[in-house]
């Protein structure tokens, strides 16, 4: 009785997903665990830099992550997570906190709620909820596995898929005592969906200024920015009627562009498609609400090549 005792008060501190497991094994008197805390190797420690690409919005830039200092939130001790942009200055993101049984949780300021951003606890079948403030995304885990570090250690890794028919659709993946492949420690900003392509990777992971893992796609820890002008004029591209009040018409006779992505002046992706004509699209915008957009041409390897924008009236 006193082991069950312990169970459920377990339980009653935990709200993930293995509470309806837990409560079956109870009923069956099996001894079930929710972690063990010298086995999960933490993430969130100081001295640690996770170097991500981020290739949304407007343009390609590098963005850089450190944990930096705690703050503490109704009695609740989290870690401030910073980030900077193309070797500017440091500025303050975010705030997390790590369990000792691997989760993590992101703390929403609007909300003064908190959210689980990573859990080390699911399993193959477990489905990801993303919740307020991380862009609604849901996601099922369809692969538990290992990846083996650059200094030969191996951690367990959790691949999950927007859609688990599609196991090799892989939309993130998690590593214990890294974070996210694809954001590292960052937050699923709001304008990130199933329905839309993740548009960062993870290129290093480093602790104390050795590289843990770097990303076998690339070469460096950070990618090229480009310095030409990509402008729809510079690239020969033409959009019009400029402003317009429900179609418009893109023609970009001297560009391979595999894929056209629409955003509103916040940032947020509101559309997005594979031309299905070599040199021209034309698009209906009816449903939008009026204001500037920002609209960016991509090839076939996912880098910007052109962008420009427009309004609606």
């Amino acid at each position: 009785m006193k082991k069950v005792t312990t169970i459920i008060l377990i339980l009653m501190m935990y709200n993930g997903p293995l509470v309806s497991r837990a409560m079956d094994a109870i009923q069956s008197s099996t001894a079930i665990s929710l972690g063990d805390p010298d086995t999960i190797p933490p993430i969130l420690l100081e001295g640690r830099k996770w170097n991500v690409a981020d290739y949304a919005f407007i343009y390609s830039s590098n963005l850089e992550i450190r944990i930096d200092g705690d703050s503490t939130i109704n009695a609740t001790l989290y870690k401030k997570v910073y980030e900077r942009l193309n070797n500017g200055n440091w500025e303050f993101s975010h705030l997390l906190r790590e369990t000792a049984f691997g989760e993590v949780y992101l703390w929403d300021h609007s909300s003064q709620s908190e959210s689980i951003l990573m859990d080390f606890n699911y399993q193959v079948g477990d489905v990801y909820l993303a919740g307020i403030g991380l862009g609604g995304l849901e996601m099922e885990v369809v692969l538990d596995d290992s990846l083996e570090l650059l200094n030969g250690e191996k951690r367990r890794m959790l691949k999950l898929a927007c859609n688990p028919n599609n196991p090799d659709d892989t939309y993130d993946i998690w590593v214990e005592g890294i974070g996210s492949l694809s954001f590292g420690i960052s937050n699923y900003d709001s304008g990130f969906s199933c329905a839309t392509d993740m548009e960062r990777i993870l290129l290093c992971f480093s602790e104390e200024g050795e590289n843990l893992y770097e990303d076998e796609g690339m070469d460096s820890c950070t990618i090229t920015i480009p310095t030409v002008d990509l402008g729809f004029e510079a690239m020969n591209v033409s959009l019009y009627p400029n402003p317009n009040d429900g179609f418009f018409q893109l023609e970009w006779n001297e560009l391979d562009v595999h894929a056209v992505e629409i955003y509103n002046a916040m940032g947020q992706l509101v559309h997005q498609e594979i031309p299905r004509n070599d040199t021209f699209g034309t698009f209906d915008n009816r449903q939008w609400v009026d204001g500037l957009y920002i609209v960016s041409l991509r090839d076939a390897s996912g880098r910007l090549i052109s962008t420009g924008r427009f309004f609606k009236h």
